[in-house]
Formats: structure tokens, sequence, C-alpha cells
């Protein structure tokens, strides 16, 4: 970092933007949303024509953080216009799923997975609960693609508990508590997870009396 703020004191060309892009990309990978930022826009005032796909990408992340989420769309957009990459169509869709934009989101989710299968658990995950939450919901496509982020990472929670939230919306109750507890057995855990656990008292409380006893048994 020090040896690229002291290339900005020695630049004399005006449209030279490479130390301020790679400070930038440091600020980005340590976290620091701030700094980063203040670099990102230096690059993008200094040289508007410069083509960078990762310099409006970590924009987008940025924005999304601040909850931005029409401007960071415009980001990822032109991120993807410049270079089409797994992260920027990911995050692209992340961005419509926060704005309740579900067939849009999936739309991205989808592209991403064509594009690259790196956590691919949780591309899934988002997909099943915009599958979950969209007009005209399509609940059982939400089940099979827990199923296949189950497939992908067995011990990933989060697909538990989207997969217990949707059966539960479907009424099929006792198929909710035996997924929770055939996770368990298959990864020899107990879960811990908060929100799995809330799910679970709601299941089991709309299960009757007998069931709420065995929960608080079994825990």
């Amino acid at each position: 970092i020090d040896c690229f703020q002291k290339v900005i004191v020695l630049e004399r060309d005006d449209d030279d933007v490479f130390a301020e892009r790679n400070l930038a990309r440091c600020y980005f990978m340590q976290d620091k949303d701030d700094e980063c930022e203040k670099y990102i826009d230096l690059v993008i005032k200094k040289k508007p024509s410069h083509k960078d796909s990762y310099i409006h990408y970590m924009k987008g992340v940025i924005l999304v953080d601040k909850k931005s989420y029409a401007e960071a769309t415009e980001h990822y957009k032109e991120s993807i216009r410049i270079k089409e990459t797994r992260r920027a169509v990911f995050g692209l869709g992340r961005c419509y799923a926060m704005q309740d934009k579900f067939i849009f989101a999936i739309l991205f989710y989808e592209k991403s997975l064509e594009i690259g299968r790196e956590d691919a658990a949780n591309t899934l995950v988002n997909l099943a609960a915009c599958y979950k939450k969209k007009d005209n919901p399509d609940m059982e496509k939400a089940i099979r693609l827990c199923d296949e982020a189950l497939d992908e990472q067995d011990n990933y929670e989060r697909a538990i508990y989207v997969k217990m939230a949707t059966l539960r919306e479907l009424n099929r109750l006792e198929e909710a508590i035996e997924c929770i507890d055939d996770f368990e057995k298959m990864t020899g855990k107990q879960i811990k997870d908060r929100e799995i656990l809330r799910e679970k008292v709601r299941i089991y409380d709309r299960l009757g009396e007998g069931y709420s006893i065995k929960f608080l048994e079994n825990s």
C-alpha cells in the first residue's frame, strides 16, 4: 500500500490510474470499504474511459453492503459488459434478489452456474430461495435445488434451512423434521444454527403437543 501511495505522488500523467486501481484492490481484500471506494472513485473520475471489470465489480459489492441496490446493479452490469465473470454475474443476481426481482435473479444465478461451479452450493440455495419467493412459486423446484446444494456440499446448513422452510409451507411437516434428522445422522453433528432451530420449533408446534415434548427431550 505504501509503495502504491508513493507512486500516486510521483505520477505525472493525469490519466495514469495504475496506483489507484491497485490500492483499491488492496483495500478490497482487507474489507476496508471506505478506503477501497475512495480509490475506485478516483479511477473512474481520472479516467472515465478506463475499462476495468474488477473496478466496477468491487464498487457493486460495496454498494450492496450499503444497501444501494439500484446503483450496485449498474456497476455489476458495467463489469459484465467489460468482461463477463462468474462473480459479477452472481453479484447481479444477488442484487436483483435483494430488490425482490426474483425472475431476473434466477436468470443471473443460473447464468453464473453455467460460467463456473465455484461456490455452487451457495448459488443453488439462493436459486431455491428465489423459486420459493417468486410470483407463482415453484416449491418442488426449490426443494430439488436444496438437494443439489447438499450434493455439492453435504454439510451446508443453509440448504437444510431453506428446504425445511419450504416443506413447512407445503405442510409436509414430518418430511421437514426427517430432513434435519437425516442431515445430523449423515454429518455426525448436531445443528446449532438458531434459524434452523427456530424453524424446527415452528414445525414441532404445528405437529402438536406430542412432537413438542419430543423436541424438548431431544434438545
